[in-house]
C-alpha cells in the first residue's frame, strides 16, 4: 500500500514557490519618449508635397523624478536613399534640458524640391533625447516628396509664423529648403540662403520679403516687382521665360518688398548672387485665429520657378 505524501513535503514546495515568485521582481522602469498620435501631427514614414508644413509632437516623461533629461536634438539628412551614415547633417534644434517630462510642437516645412537630378527627395528625421543617466532615446521618420526632372526647377514653400520659435522663414534656392529663423540666421548657412520673410506689424497682418546678406554683409538676391498674373506665371516654363521677366522688365530693382493681408497675389521676378534668375508668385496672406495659446498664425504660400541652381 502506498503511503500518502506527507505535510512536510508539500509546505517544502509551497514556500520553495513563493521563494522563486518573490525573486521575479518588476522590470526596471523606463523613461519614455514618443511621438504624439493624431491627424494633425507626422509620427512616421510618409509620402508628402514638396514645400507642406509638417508638425511633430514630442512628449517624454522619467521613471523616476531623481533622473532629469539633458538634452534634445533634431536632425534631418536630406536625399538619402538608404543609409544616413556619413551623409551631411543639418542640425535644426541642439537644446539643453533640465527636467523631468518634456512637451513641444516641432513644426517644419518639407524640402521645396527633389534635387535636379533625381524624382524624389527624401528627408530622415532623427529625434534624440540624453537623460542625466548617460542614456539615449532616439525617434525617426522618412519622407518622400515626388519631383520632376527638368531643365527649370520649380519650388514650392510657405512663409509661416507663430512665434519666435515656431516659423519658417528663410528659403534656399540651391537646395530647396525653408529654414526657422533660428536656423536661417547661422553662419554656417548664409552661402546658401536667399532671401528671407520678417514680421514688420504683427497687429496689421504686415510683412516683407528681404535679400539676404553674405559674409561680407552684401546684398545677395534682387527683386524686381512685376505686371505678371497668376495664368501667365503658370505658363513659363523655359529658362529663356523666366529670365526675361527679370532682364526685360524695366522696373526698379529692390532687396525689399512689402506686404499684409489686403495685399492680392503679386509675381516678383529676382536674381540671385548666384547669377541664376527666377520668378516667385508669393499668394494672399491667411491669417489663422488665436487658438487657446491666444496667439494668431500667419501663413503664406509662395511658389518658384527658376534656372536650375
Amino acid at each position: 500500500m502506498l503511503k500518502p505524501l506527507f505535510p512536510g513535503w508539500f509546505l517544502f514546495c509551497l514556500s520553495s514557490l513563493v521563494l522563486l515568485a518573490g525573486c521575479n521582481n518588476d522590470p526596471e522602469p523606463r523613461n519614455r519618449f514618443d511621438f504624439a498620435a493624431g491627424t494633425s501631427y507626422t509620427s512616421g514614414n510618409r509620402s508628402i508635397t514638396a514645400g507642406e508644413i509638417l508638425s511633430t509632437s514630442l512628449y517624454a516623461e522619467t521613471a523616476s523624478a531623481n533622473t532629469k533629461f539633458t538634452k534634445l536634438t533634431i536632425t534631418c539628412n536630406y536625399d538619402t536613399s538608404i543609409s544616413i551614415t556619413g551623409k551631411p547633417t543639418i542640425t535644426y534644434l541642439d537644446s539643453a534640458l533640465n527636467s523631468s517630462n518634456l512637451a513641444m510642437v516641432f513644426t517644419i516645412g518639407s524640402r521645396g524640391r527633389a534635387p535636379a537630378t533625381q524624382t524624389s527627395g527624401r528627408e530622415y528625421w532623427t529625434f534624440t533625447l540624453a537623460d542625466d543617466q548617460q542614456k539615449t532615446y532616439v525617434k525617426k521618420y522618412r519622407l518622400v516628396s515626388t519631383n520632376t526632372v527638368s531643365t527649370i526647377q520649380t519650388y514650392s514653400s510657405v512663409f509661416y509664423h507663430k512665434s519666435a520659435l515656431e516659423n519658417i522663414r528663410y528659403f534656399s534656392t540651391i537646395n530647396g529648403i525653408a529654414y526657422p529663423g533660428y536656423i536661417g540666421r547661422r553662419e554656417a548657412l548664409k552661402d546658401t540662403v536667399d532671401f528671407f520673410f520678417q514680421i514688420d506689424n504683427l497687429a496689421q497682418n504686415a510683412f516683407s520679403l528681404h535679400s539676404t546678406e553674405d559674409k561680407k554683409k552684401n546684398l545677395k538676391t534682387s527683386f524686381r516687382p512685376t505686371s505678371l498674373t497668376t495664368e501667365q506665371f503658370n505658363a513659363l516654363n523655359t529658362v529663356a521665360a523666366i529670365s526675361g521677366t527679370y532682364t526685360d522688365n524695366k522696373a526698379d530693382t529692390v532687396s525689399q518688398i512689402s506686404k499684409s493681408k489686403a495685399d492680392p497675389v503679386q509675381i516678383v521676378a529676382f536674381k540671385t548672387a548666384r547669377n541664376k534668375y527666377g520668378v516667385m508668385r508669393l499668394d494672399t496672406l491667411q491669417v489663422l485665429p488665436a487658438g487657446i495659446s491666444g496667439v494668431k498664425t500667419l501663413r503664406m504660400p509662395y511658389s518658384i520657378k527658376m534656372q536650375n541652381p
